[in-house]
């Protein structure tokens, strides 16, 4: 079988691309990682070299297979990965984290768009955008729900889709100064301390791009 590769973007910036790389960690799937720099002149040809799929990343190749999105490209790690809980066992379980994870994935926008991920960077002044507020308010309600149901340390026990999809989200808050709640704390720290995190971080913090954040 030929080997995995995914493109991703920036460390620092692409969170989509962090989703779909931690999915593959998780998984325990072989995987080789290929970043292509956003947002320069060459960005979009370098995609199309990489697979015919729509110019954004993450995008998981094997030979003709092509899966662009991130929730897609977790969902093939999870089918192929059973054993690697990125779903929860049981099926009441399951069917709440993917609630979770649909709306991370298409909900949000005022964070993702006054708050984008900038993993180096520390920045001030952006809580108060439109619907930022709001947004942070339901990340918190959804993370409370999830831990006081199911118990920690992770949203569903054990580390899952739902923590990798919220992982972006910790740092953003950290990025831009957001005080967590005291209740909170634990879990958003223990999204940062996950080793495959440090491992991402650490290369953004080598990466040699800089992007200017409006």
């Amino acid at each position: 079988m030929a080997p995995y590769r995914l493109l991703i973007g920036n460390r620092n910036h692409s969170s989509w691309s962090l989703r779909g790389w931690l999915a593959m960690r998780q998984s325990g799937l072989a995987f080789e990682a290929e970043v292509v720099p956003l947002f320069r002149d060459d960005t979009a040809g370098r995609m199309a070299a990489f697979s015919d799929a729509p110019p954004r990343v993450p995008v998981l190749r094997r030979g003709d297979l092509v899966i662009w999105d991130s929730l897609a490209i977790l969902e093939h790690a999870a089918e192929r990965a059973p054993a690697a809980g990125l779903w929860p066992e049981h099926p009441d379980r399951r069917a709440e984290a993917r609630s979770v994870v649909a709306e991370m994935h298409s909900g949000f926008t005022a964070l993702r768009t006054h708050m984008p991920m900038a993993i180096r960077e520390r920045i001030e002044g952006r809580r108060g955008r439109p619907g930022v507020a709001e947004d942070i308010a339901r990340v918190y309600a959804l993370w409370r729900r999830c831990l006081a149901l199911h118990g920690g340390p992770f949203l569903f026990g054990d580390r899952s889709a739902a923590d990798i999809f919220f992982a972006p989200v910790a740092t953003r808050l950290r990025t831009y100064g957001v005080t967590v709640p005291d209740d909170l704390v634990p879990y958003a720290d223990a999204l940062l301390a996950h080793p495959h995190m440090l491992q991402w971080e650490a290369e953004a913090v080598r990466e040699p791009w800089i992007v200017e954040i409006e």
